[in-house]
């Protein structure tokens, strides 16, 4: 399940594609991180924006809600023409999708900077990274597949750390430069015209490297991530006894007296017998 934060009219939602990660496995392989997330414009389409550590951004996947390609799409000569356009019954990313994605975007532009062998790709625990045929993919290509922890994205994700707030003002920018020219609608046209200026205002190097060093990753310093957990170490409080006659009270009445002398008499009858006893 996906959950979205509504923002100025634009919403951002978890990955399905997570956070995509390249780390020094050996002398012989480059360091690159690379991160991949969703950014979604409500009843238009959901875009895949991928970075990495070096200050570059893969080409996105925008995904239309839809049955069939329009070739009115792929004429808008804003539509830089690396930019890969899906579509699926309910606008959102599918298995067959993120195979595609793996294959036709990630695969092919990530190619020309391996030094080594391997890359580690870390994802989240979206289902269309845990089927059979995305790890085969992953396999054949020597892509080592991982998941990152639950619940750690706004932590982790430099896309969310330096890059998703400049890009919904600057959308939301042209958005509202539309409205006042009387546009009140935005179409999937429209979306291919805005969103293609707002990326190439926001993804720039010196964004992106911030970007990953707000989230202390590169450079690598664990400490600012550490400092924004709300952690506390308390020690425990010793649960309170369960017997009600523990501490007695003020009795109000008689029937209340008698019932704590009762009460006292008993006590003291059980510790004559421990005494005996002992």
């Amino acid at each position: 399940m996906l959950f979205g934060e509504m923002i100025g009219g634009v919403t951002r939602l978890p990955t399905p594609h997570g956070v995509h990660l390249y780390i020094k496995l050996s002398d012989r392989t480059s360091v690159l991180l690379f991160f991949n997330e969703i950014f979604c414009v409500i009843a238009t389409g959901l875009a895949h924006n991928s970075i990495n550590s070096t200050g570059w951004a893969l080409p996105p996947c925008i995904i239309f809600k839809g049955k069939v390609h329009i070739k009115g799409w792929y004429q808008d000569k804003a539509l830089p023409k690396d930019w890969r356009i899906e579509v699926s019954d309910n606008g959102w990313t599918t298995d067959q999708i993120g195979r595609r994605w793996l294959q036709n975007t990630f695969i092919p532009a990530t190619n020309g900077c391996m030094t080594g062998k391997y890359r580690l790709l870390i994802l989240d625990g979206h289902g269309s990274h845990l089927t059979p045929q995305f790890d085969e993919i992953c396999s054949q290509h020597d892509i080592i597949p991982i998941c990152m922890p639950a619940h750690s994205s706004h932590l982790l994700q430099p896309l969310d750390m330096g890059c998703f707030a400049p890009l919904k003002q600057e959308y939301g920018c042209l958005v509202e430069n539309n409205a006042r020219q009387n546009f009140n609608h935005i179409d999937k046209l429209d979306f291919l015209e805005a969103y293609p200026q707002a990326c190439s205002e926001v993804f720039k190097p010196e964004t992106i490297k911030n970007s990953f060093a707000a989230s202390g990753l590169v450079p690598f310093d664990p400490e600012r991530l550490l400092e924004k957990l709300n952690i506390q170490l308390k020690t425990p409080t010793p649960p309170g006894s369960q017997s009600t006659d523990s501490a007695p009270k003020t009795p109000h009445n008689l029937k209340q007296l008698e019932k704590q002398a009762s009460t006292i008499k008993k006590l003291l009858r059980q510790v004559r017998r421990i005494l005996w006893v002992q």
